[in-house]
């Protein structure tokens, strides 16, 4: 009889095959232990198991750049003496590990002892939250926290930490960065944080771009890429294709929803009662390009899919 394992070409026991296993989760949540009684791998010494599967740990990294930065002592288990930091921009009591919700991870985790060691350098000050701020559903960078109890804190210092943070995040996305400059008949609103969007929908902002021209109208952008926490703090839908550089919100305008309404290159979508929806069709090829869905204060723009 033919085992199962002599008919698998792929798994473990293919040796050409290059294999990973992912397992998330906090410090201190037990990754560590499961990969030494799943894999055999015998602790963080010896990281290689006897079959050659090698751990790869960024615990490993954070916990050294803990050391570094003057944090001695690491995941004792004991939770005492908590201090609440002080910057100039932030004002007392806005700290993440200030946050009620952040309690239960804090004491289960192994961010303990952070709380007996004086915060004294800025490189101090970034490790801390830019590890420990996402867990309470807030956001901070560089020490500046600007999402709190999911409400964006809208002052200079955090509008320009939501700024970089949106930056790096969009970067690992792989957006590209628009700006108003860029299209003769577009402007971008100031509250525009993260202009950072997928190359389609860059297509997409050029496309709207030209019909703007034809109406001899200045189409106003006030919404692109947003990070998921802040997109939750303004109320957002989970999911929002902002969160994927992939929406394009406008400011309402009465030539362009004319346009939609009137132009042989749309046609509305929407049913009774529901918000007007329109698709936009190339005026050459008749190829759909994006739709537009009008909401309350503006429209919402997508490539079509």
């Amino acid at each position: 009889m033919v085992k199962l394992k002599q008919l698998l070409e792929e798994g473990v026991f293919d040796k050409g095959i290059l294999k990973a296993v992912f397992m998330a989760g906090g410090p201190g949540s037990g990754k560590t232990y499961v990969s030494s009684q799943i894999f055999g791998i015998p602790n963080k010494t010896i990281n290689i198991s006897v079959g050659g599967l090698k751990s790869v740990n960024s615990d490993t990294e954070f916990e050294f750049l803990l050391k570094k930065y003057g944090f001695a002592t690491f995941g004792t288990g004991k939770f005492t003496n908590q201090q609440v930091y002080d910057t100039d921009e932030v004002p007392e009591g806005t700290m993440p590990w200030d946050y009620e919700e952040n309690q239960a991870a804090l004491k289960g985790g192994q961010f303990v002892d952070l709380f007996n060691t004086k915060i004294t350098t800025e490189d101090q000050r970034n490790l801390i939250y830019d590890h420990i701020a996402p867990w309470g559903g807030g956001g901070s960078y560089g020490g500046v926290t600007y999402i709190k109890d999911d409400k964006f804190i809208n002052t200079t210092a955090s509008v320009n930490a939501y700024k970089k943070s949106s930056e790096k995040r969009a970067q690992s996305l792989g957006l590209n960065k628009v700006e108003g400059t860029m299209f003769s008949d577009l402007t971008f609103s100031n509250e525009v944080y993260a202009p950072f969007v997928t190359n389609t929908t860059k297509s997409v902002l050029n496309n709207i771009n030209l019909i703007a021209n034809a109406l001899d109208e200045n189409l106003r952008v006030t919404g692109l890429y947003r990070t998921p926490e802040y997109n939750s703090a303004v109320g957002g839908q989970d999911g929002s294709t902002h969160t994927k550089g992939m929406g394009i919100d406008v400011g309402l305008n009465d030539k362009f929803d004319n346009w939609l309404n009137t132009s042989t290159q749309t046609a509305k979508v929407s049913k009774g009662s529901e918000s007007d929806k329109f698709i936009v069709y190339h005026q050459t090829t008749g190829q759909p390009m994006f739709t537009v869905l009008k909401e309350d204060d503006h429209f919402h723009i997508e490539s079509f899919k």
